[in-house]
């Protein structure tokens, strides 16, 4: 009887700890970071949270955790899944991904549509500089001046890469040259080129770039009024081709620094003088055979928007 007894008690426990065992391979357990262990059912397991329900209240109310707070998950069927070290990957992998996204971003800036307006020092070259008419007893070439202008921009294709549309209004007054004081009313000379081409730009980084261009199309040009004793020369508007290039640094695709050659091409001097004797005045046309250019250098400061 007695053997009999402690047979019924052995069956019985080994039953009881099957039993157990059969319930807890049955649940899910979640290991949090900080150490803590809960029993759950796991309904989904998302990208960035875990959905799951209380194992000892099933029929109750389904919890949301965010997958930073937990260390990992065992399964029912004894595996076990690392989350911490996945979150770890996913969020390196995001980090990269939006690295890359902001590399793209500032390398394809320039190819947005836009326009810029533009200002800085003209500086006239050769011809221009020096001896642009000779009239009389005097010079009447250029001294330093200004530049002002508009850009827009049309995105091709190719990242950076655009074309761009400019016009510009450049004046440069006398250069004081005058050998003899034979000048009553000095020169000044304006000159507006209208100019299609190309645009590139890249970014090093968000805050630094270059950019380069170059262009061509035709050019305004206007002397004002000389007068030097009894005589008035009054010329002509000429038109002639021009081109220019330059290139620069970009600072936050918003700011610019700029060195840039205008070619404004070669005219010969046309129009009509006005020699006045007393009450009487005579006009006359006249045009010098000789083609002088007008070129500048510029050192530009531009707002891009």
């Amino acid at each position: 009887m007695s053997n009999l007894f402690k047979k019924t008690v052995r069956l019985s426990m080994l039953v009881v700890l099957l039993g157990i065992g059969t319930c807890l391979s049955a649940q899910d357990m979640i290991v949090f970071s900080n150490g803590s262990i809960e029993q759950v059912k796991i309904l989904k397991v998302g990208d960035n949270e875990i959905e799951y329900k209380k194992w000892t209240n099933q029929d109750g109310p389904t919890f949301s955790t965010s997958k930073t707070k937990i260390f990992s998950i065992k399964y029912q069927d004894g595996t076990e899944e690392k989350i911490e070290t996945q979150v770890a990957a996913y969020s390196g992998d995001q980090r990269q991904v939006q690295a890359q996204k902001q590399t793209q971003g500032s390398h394809s800036q320039s190819s947005d549509g836009g326009f810029s307006i533009h200002l800085g020092t003209a500086f006239p070259l050769g011809d221009f500089k020096e001896d642009i008419y000779l009239i009389g007893d005097g010079r009447s070439g250029a001294s330093t001046g200004f530049n002002i202008g508009i850009k827009g921009k049309i995105p091709l294709q190719v990242d950076g890469l655009g074309i761009f549309i400019s016009g510009d209004f450049i004046f440069n007054p006398y250069n004081g040259l005058d050998l003899y004081n034979a000048l009553d009313v000095k020169p000044k000379y304006i000159n507006v080129p209208l100019l299609v081409g190309l645009n590139y730009k890249y970014s090093f980084s968000p805050m630094f770039g270059m950019w380069c261009e170059g262009g061509l199309g035709a050019n305004f040009r206007k002397v004002s009024t000389i007068k030097y004793g009894n005589r008035e020369y009054r010329f002509d508007l000429l038109t002639s081709f021009a081109g220019q290039v330059g290139g620069g640094v970009m600072i936050k695709d918003f700011f610019s620094i700029g060195l840039h050659y205008y070619g404004l091409g070669a005219t010969e001097a046309k129009g009509e003088y006005i020699d006045t004797y007393y009450d009487d005045s005579y006009t006359k046309s006249f045009s010098f055979p000789k083609k002088y250019t007008q070129n500048c250098f510029m050192i530009r400061l531009g707002l891009h928007f």
